[in-house]
């Protein structure tokens, strides 16, 4: 008679329990932890911001909502504005 896969399953879970006692699962979680927190460092470096091109217009589009939009996203803001 052929073994089912819940037994099989059981099988597998009850030897894995038995490999990750409670201190080794407390490394594991730790080690994986760690790497992810790893992954994640390295993700987030982007670099060195570059230097501001125009302080001028970026002054200017701080204080004016108008003007950033037209001049930064003007394939977004393409229509005329309202009164």
């Amino acid at each position: 008679m052929p073994i089912s896969v819940l037994e099989q399953f059981r099988t597998a879970l009850a030897g894995r329990s038995r490999r990750l006692s409670v201190g080794g699962y407390a490394r594991h979680k730790a080690r994986v932890a760690a790497r992810q927190r790893q992954m994640a460092a390295e993700t987030q470096d982007i670099g060195e911001i570059p230097a501001v091109m125009d302080p001028d217009r970026r002054a200017r589009a701080a204080a004016d909502f108008r003007f950033f939009c037209t001049t930064y996203l003007p394939k977004v803001f393409y229509l005329e504005w309202s009164p």
